[in-house]
């Protein structure tokens, strides 16, 4: 009698390559979301940093430097400790936040400094 062979593949070989599939794509995934995190905080940094020089001369104007928008960076909650004197010397401490943390910059006339957390 002659043996009739199929051709193909057997059912545990299918389901060791979906199992490897898994594997790699929760890889993928996981440095997706880190990477995620890490463009958000970039995006804050490049706001706030665009953020100061249009402050600076709306001090400097007398206009009220309160309300603060960051368009490219909608996650900020809240702005705070602005003390415009009209000289151009203010503080403003704006709190940004990212998928998986928090972070915070202070913009002041010199400059805008950022917290550990944005690092």
């Amino acid at each position: 009698m002659k043996k009739i062979y199929q051709k193909g593949f057997t059912l545990i070989e299918l389901l060791v390559v979906i199992a490897i599939i898994g594997i790699l794509s929760s890889v993928v995934l996981a440095s997706v979301s880190s990477a995620r995190v890490k463009a958000n905080k970039a995006a804050f940094k490049a706001e706030a940093t665009g953020l100061q020089p249009s402050a600076l001369v709306a001090c400097d104007g007398g206009t009220n430097v309160n309300t603060i928008t960051m368009p490219a960076f909608s996650k900020v909650s809240s702005s705070s400790g602005t003390n415009c004197t009209g000289d151009g010397t203010f503080n403003i401490l704006l709190n940004g936040n990212t998928i998986n943390s928090t972070c915070n910059a202070n913009v002041t006339e010199n400059g805008v400094t950022f917290a550990t957390s944005c690092n």
